[in-house]
């Protein structure tokens, strides 16, 4: 899945399990709506709501890879809603967006996020061309301390979550806002004592917004792996490369809060390359590659990105997270969608785009 580099990026951590997922609930009711006893529909994994997913995955003939845990109830109950038309049962039916704001934070910034985030989550899923089934909440403060206590109380279950000094780091931020997205959670963090032309740049927020609805998206289309236990190729087969998942976020988000095309981003970054080759996407596509060379991963995928936008559009990196999310690995994904294998695509990249 695209950007599960939030979770590199912060270090996420396990933290116990608590009831009411409110995507896990949805995906409880589909199941028994289709016959698959899983018992109460109380937000709560266990035995009989495992047995009824690989039980649903087995008749359908699906791959069935995503892991059953909390942090893919969303996701999980997307798909079955998508297979079988039950779409009403989707918690986005009701709210697709919901917002937590701590007293201290800035009234008039607080209702200019809200109205952004609105229309940056619609027009991120029409670009992408796919429709979600969670519900995400926005949760804004001023403080590290104040945003942990807030979302410690709307865990619902998630089996990650970012620790106190991850949330130090975006509390910190030399824009004086910041913000950092798990699945159905975005936290927003603001320096007290700031506003709108004081401070904090009109632009900025919209970028910063517009690339974490982008991971958000992702985490509901695709799922994601736990934090734990899986290596770095493993995570790319049911992830994506990183490259993709960075360049991805920041070309939509550039997009839509600039004047300029994907193309004059695209020079922008070639530009910073001048005189010397570009990075190969090969060694740009796991986390560790993330943590070793942020900027590279960025600057090449946002290159990469546009050059297969300017031929294909948007669709296509919606339908490979339909595709990853349904188990599909991703060179197999990305070859079905764009044409080529990521081998191939790689090469002719490199062969283009030499200095």
């Amino acid at each position: 899945m695209f950007l599960k580099s939030s979770l590199t990026i912060l270090g996420l951590l396990a933290l116990p399990v608590c009831a009411e997922n409110a995507g896990v609930i949805c995906l409880q009711n589909q199941l028994n709506a289709l016959g698959y006893d899983v018992g109460a529909a109380d937000g709560v994994i266990g035995r009989n709501t495992r047995n009824g997913v690989q039980n649903y995955m087995a008749d359908r003939e699906l791959a069935g890879s995503m892991p059953v845990t909390y942090s893919n109830g969303s996701a999980l109950c997307r798909q079955v809603g998508l297979n079988d038309d039950l779409r009403n049962f989707w918690p986005s039916a009701e709210a697709d967006l919901r917002f937590e704001v701590d007293d201290d934070f800035d009234s008039r910034v607080a209702g200019i996020i809200r109205s952004f985030a609105r229309t940056i989550y619609r027009d991120v899923q029409e670009r992408l061309d796919v429709e979600l089934a969670g519900t995400d909440t926005v949760f804004m403060a001023t403080s590290a301390r104040s945003l942990g206590a807030m979302m410690d109380g709307q865990m619902l279950g998630y089996s990650i979550y970012p620790d106190i000094t991850s949330l130090d780091r975006i509390c910190g931020s030399s824009r004086n806002i910041s913000a950092t997205a798990i699945p159905n959670q975005l936290a927003i963090c603001m320096r007290s004592g700031v506003t709108f032309g004081q401070g904090i740049e009109l632009d900025w927020v919209r970028y910063m917004l517009a690339a974490q609805v982008v991971y958000l998206v992702q985490f509901q289309v695709n799922g994601t792996l736990p934090v734990d236990g899986y290596s770095d190729q493993r995570r790319l087969q049911f992830e994506g490369p990183v490259w993709l998942q960075e360049g991805l976020a920041s070309v939509i988000a550039n997009t839509m809060s600039t004047s300029a095309t994907e193309l004059e981003y695209q020079a922008i970054q070639l530009a910073k390359y001048e005189g010397n080759t570009l990075p190969s996407l090969s060694l740009l596509e796991t986390r560790s590659a993330f943590e070793e060379r942020r900027s590279d991963v960025r600057r090449v995928g946002i290159i990469a990105v546009v050059d297969l936008v300017e031929k294909f559009g948007y669709p296509p990196f919606g339908r490979l997270m339909e595709d990853m999310g349904r188990g599909v690995p991703w060179d197999a994904a990305f070859e079905a969608q764009f044409g080529i294998s990521p081998e191939a695509y790689y090469a002719s990249f490199e062969e283009r785009y030499r200095d």
